[in-house]
């Protein structure tokens, strides 16, 4: 447990505090000011991400499936909790992929031995927790972002989203989060890029393992990620000052063209998250 937790409070920290993402969160912005409102969202939860971890070890001793973890409840808790304290600077969006990637991620690092089997199993039970999260679990996470979860709440008036058709299609989570994406872009990319969250996870792994950076090694994730989700390719490697400046220009004239991708950063979470319990089989 302990090493997912810790796992989980550095990669918030990693992805909100590291250098210049250019269009997202980062500690040099002007832009995003409120950075800690994303830490705090999880750490108002984290009683919720234990419940999670717990889950997790549980499935790797066989003793429950990944179908009946209760993500449901874990996710509408995690929002919960959350907006209770934070209100309208509550992020919903970092629990409905960090939760599901907690659990999996605990599941896996209990069940395996090597890095290379933690990767196929990660990949694999992210996949089944999506597709076989069932309908029930579905609903509370409906009620819950009606309730707590900001403008997905418009979302989900905007796609007409009933508790109706949510049981009569029997709609998974990946079904849930496949109609919410038709309206949000972190949900859509994440729909359909979550089998990718291993290789950003490595991208992370390979960048640290070069340079000794934990820093550029969340910034170069970012960047492959950014590629990916808006075909959007910038280097973010600083080596000097001329470097941070042309990070912080681009950061500003994406800003000013309304390209705001801080929605990328519970995908960057994570990915960051995968990575450090990757780094732990070394």
């Amino acid at each position: 447990m302990v090493k997912v937790l810790k796992a989980l409070i550095e990669s918030i920290d990693l992805s909100i505090y590291s250098y210049v993402k250019p269009g997202a969160p980062h500690r040099f912005s002007t832009h995003f000011l409120d950075l800690h409102s994303y830490v705090r969202s999880v750490t108002e939860s984290l009683e919720c991400y234990l419940r999670a971890i717990r889950a997790g070890e549980e499935v790797g001793e066989g003793r429950l499936g990944l179908d009946r973890v209760g993500l449901g409840d874990l996710i509408s808790d995690a929002l919960r909790l959350s907006a209770k304290v934070l209100s309208f600077k509550n992020v919903p969006d970092i629990h409905l992929i960090l939760i599901p990637v907690t659990t999996v991620a605990s599941y896996a690092l209990k069940m395996e031995s090597s890095k290379e089997g933690f990767v196929r199993r990660f990949v694999r039970g992210l996949k089944d927790i999506m597709l076989y999260t069932g309908t029930e679990d579905v609903l509370k996470v409906y009620e819950a972002l009606r309730n707590y979860g900001g403008r997905y709440a418009e979302v989900i008036d905007y796609v007409s989203l009933t508790r109706g058709r949510i049981l009569s299609e029997r709609l998974t989570l990946i079904d849930f989060y496949s109609e919410l994406g038709s309206k949000d872009f972190m949900l859509k990319f994440f729909t359909s890029k979550y089998d990718r969250l291993a290789t950003y996870a490595r991208k992370f792994v390979d960048t640290y393992i070069g340079t000794g950076d934990y820093n550029a090694a969340t910034t170069s994730t970012y960047a492959l990620i950014l590629s990916e989700a808006a075909n959007i390719r910038i280097e973010v490697v600083i080596k000097s000052r001329n470097d941070l400046l042309r990070l912080l220009r681009v950061d500003r004239e994406l800003i000013s063209k309304g390209k705001n991708y801080s929605s990328l950063i519970p995908i960057l979470t994570s990915s960051v998250l995968t990575g450090e319990l990757i780094l732990t089989y070394h």
